[in-house]
């Protein structure tokens, strides 16, 4: 959308302004798609730890939620071959599948 308005005269300043963002982040949006082209609009990788338990741990939660049953965390858990991750943490991430 930001690109668009950018295509259509608008400055970053505007932009920011109806988009509610900050106009540091729309500049480096817009320099982004300037250099990279549409690829340059995509989520970059992040510092920081990878969650625990993979990226297919999710596809995994929600194709076991799928089966019937009644299915509560320990039993998740142990389904799941017991990850190398705390109930607490599966706890989170069923709920981010569930919703």
């Amino acid at each position: 959308m930001m690109v668009l308005l950018s295509l259509h005269g608008l400055s970053p300043a505007q932009i920011a302004v109806l988009l509610e963002y900050d106009p540091a982040t729309e500049r480096r949006s817009i320099g982004r798609f300037t250099i990279c082209g549409a690829a340059g609009l995509d989520d970059w990788p992040r510092c920081g730890r990878p969650r625990l338990g993979g990226s297919r741990l999710g596809a995994r939660i929600s194709a076991l939620l799928k089966q019937p049953g009644l299915w509560t965390v320990p039993r998740l858990y142990r389904y799941l071959g017991r990850p190398k991750m705390s109930r607490r943490t599966l706890y989170r991430r069923l709920r981010k599948v569930a919703v």
